[in-house]
């Protein structure tokens, strides 16, 4: 039996210039033979036909992203649309933390620290539509925790008002905090203990496009927030893990 597959009819995603073609790609056991745009001699192998789907081989650049947006430039867009070879530039690296009413009893910030609390307060949550929304409910689930759902809200000032009332508790991020209407003196801020409690802002570009104008917006967005919002950021959460996404 050969060990030899050609598959016809497909696009191919090249990461290294960041453009989808028509191509043929050819495997021999477990290592790529050819990728090409003309047909491959191969009378031996085993043929598949794509039917125009997209195929990868070799797609092992870390910093490429295949992701879906509607955009050339987003902050980690959030609506499918088309499928893209991405470039994610790191902005802002900062902690995930609990914030609280301002006279709640708050347990620890482990997994079991966020079930009692759950026992006491609903979790207000950001819609499942949202970044946020999304990053919380997976680390949620890496832990194993699972409260019940009652309140979602999509912005951060709608979250924060309902903690301030009382009404539950909430996992955003300090950024959340300042760039909203809240007072912090109204809350109590605790930290999450977790690899996985941080979130990264990126500028999101086409890998082929302008790659030096969105270094440059990058590298401006970088240097606003180092002097405009990591120095708060820090003094709100000063456990975490606050830099510019490096």
């Amino acid at each position: 039996m050969t060990n030899l597959i050609l598959f016809q009819n497909v696009h191919v995603l090249d990461v290294r210039h960041g453009r989808r073609r028509a191509g043929q790609v050819l495997v021999e056991g477990d290592a790529i033979r050819a990728v090409s745009d003309a047909a491959q001699p191969a009378e031996d192998a085993r043929v598949i036909d794509g039917g125009g789907r997209t195929l990868m081989p070799g797609l092992i650049d870390c910093h490429a992203h295949v992701t879906f947006s509607q955009t050339n430039l987003a902050l980690l867009a959030d609506t499918p649309q088309t499928t893209l070879t991405l470039r994610a530039l790191p902005i802002l690296r900062e902690p995930l933390f609990i914030v609280a009413p301002k006279n709640a009893t708050l347990p620890g910030g482990d997994a079991s620290g966020l079930e009692q609390l759950g026992e006491r307060l609903p979790l207000i949550r950001y819609s499942p539509g949202a970044f946020l929304g999304r990053h919380v409910e997976i680390y949620l689930r890496y832990h194993g925790i699972d409260l019940p759902r009652q309140y979602e809200f999509d912005t951060a000032d709608a979250i924060l008002a309902m903690v301030k009332a009382g009404l539950g508790w909430t996992i955003t991020t300090p950024l959340c905090v300042l760039k909203s209407q809240a007072v912090r003196e109204d809350f109590q801020f605790l930290p999450l203990h977790s690899e996985l409690a941080t979130r990264t802002l990126r500028v999101v570009a086409h890998h082929d496009e302008h790659s030096a104008l969105w270094e440059r917006i990058a590298a401006t967005a970088r240097t606003a927030l180092k002097h405009q919002w990591i120095p708060q950021i820090k003094r709100l959460a000063p456990w975490g893990e606050v830099n510019n996404g490096g």
